[in-house]
């Protein structure tokens, strides 16, 4: 049976005369109409007829806390504060704040256009879910997901400085470092930022994930190839460890990977003393670091076993004796 739009029923005695190629191009106009209309909602939202200025704000408040189960970590704790002209700023919780949306549509008019649309963003994020009284602790992918929304916004304030909190999407990294505590040399990691500068790791204040995040000044950023959580832990007590302690195999790798590292280790290139040749059942082997004419040795290396013994003559360095020999 066809259908026509809104799901009713075509009348059967249509259904030979229906144009089933025109009823398609209808749909997918209507379905490509309303497209347009939603990205233009998005693009350029539809600016609220306020009869009078707005007479309410809701402002965002937010205060870096360390984990109690993490020390070195942190998180980000959020309050709301609604102000109103009778009642002057007060503190909502979250709870409070998404009912403001269940009122008269008079509501949404107090507030300026900003504040609405953050509110609605509660509402879909958390409207869901049970939420209680307390304030807000975000870590995480939810700290991620208001950074993500909001970090391009003066929305969320910092308390201990009125400053509000900025993300861009930039990443940084942690890179190794050498420097000198006094007579020792000492080995401690930075934090590199997308312009390439590097700062101490006491500068920055890292938070719980995953992801990963770093605050540095009131920018965060997202860390690439971030460490465990016990390393970053382990850092904000004791950020650096005395170059001595390193293994050798940390040691190469840094060698081998970084860059500037000849007070910790000086790299020599390779020269060989001896070259050994073999041909037609003769060895000669040379001494590259004395006279190569005095240092060459003549023998013979018939198998035995699948092994070869040398039986030969060397000349002595020395006294220019020819001494016999048997070697390997």
């Amino acid at each position: 049976m066809l259908f026509l739009r809104a799901n009713r029923p075509l009348p059967t005695e249509l259904v030979p005369h229906a144009n089933l190629e025109r009823f398609a191009e209808i749909e997918q106009s209507e379905q490509e109409q309303n497209f347009v209309q939603q990205l233009e909602h998005w693009l350029l939202p539809p600016a609220p007829s306020h009869l009078d200025a707005p007479r309410a704000g809701l402002r965002v408040q937010c205060e870096v806390r360390p984990l109690e189960n993490q020390p070195g970590l942190q998180g980000l704790g959020v309050q709301f504060v609604l102000s109103r002209p009778r009642t002057g700023e007060k503190t909502r919780s979250l709870g409070e704040v998404i009912e403001l949306t269940t009122r008269t549509a008079h509501e949404q008019e107090l507030f300026p256009p900003e504040d609405w649309q953050f509110i609605q963003w509660l509402v879909e994020i958390y409207g869901g879910r049970k939420v209680n009284g307390e304030p807000l602790f975000l870590t995480g992918s939810e700290l991620l997901q208001w950074l993500a929304r909001w970090g391009h916004h003066a929305r969320l304030e910092l308390n201990s400085s009125g400053a509000t909190l900025a993300f861009h999407g930039q990443l940084a990294e942690l890179t190794p470092h050498l420097e000198t505590a006094g007579s020792e040399l000492v080995f401690t990691h930075r934090l590199k930022l997308p312009d390439g500068e590097c700062h101490p790791l006491d500068q920055a204040q890292f938070f719980a994930g995953p992801p990963s995040l770093a605050l540095f000044g009131h920018t965060f950023y997202l860390l690439r190839d971030p460490p465990p959580h016990d390393l970053l832990i382990h850092w904000a007590h004791r950020p650096s460890l005395p170059a001595r302690k390193l293994s050798h195999r940390l040691l190469t790798h840094l060698r081998k990977n970084g860059s500037n590292w000849e007070q910790l280790c000086v790299a020599h290139a390779a020269v060989p003393q001896f070259v050994f040749e073999l041909t037609d059942g003769r060895a000669m082997l040379k001494d590259r670091l004395r006279n190569p004419k005095s240092s060459t040795i003549h023998g013979s290396i018939p198998p035995r076993n699948g092994f070869g013994v040398w039986t030969g003559s060397r000349r002595s360095l020395d006294f220019g004796s020819v001494m016999r020999t048997r070697t390997f």
